[in-house]
């Protein structure tokens, strides 16, 4: 990245039943544009959890 600063912003949900959970979620760093280039990462996860 061009900067020693970062940023990230983050926006997720989850949905809940008595036994299992799905949640999806979305992640994204870069340096807010202080400097040029501003090479942004962007993620998306999606995690599955079943209770035993």
């Amino acid at each position: 990245m061009s900067t020693h600063y970062q940023f990230e912003d983050r926006l997720g949900v989850v949905a809940k039943a008595s036994d299992f959970s799905i949640g999806l979620r979305y992640l994204h760093y870069s340096n807010a544009g202080f400097k040029r280039p501003n090479p942004s990462l962007d993620f998306i996860s999606l995690s599955f959890a079943k209770r035993f």
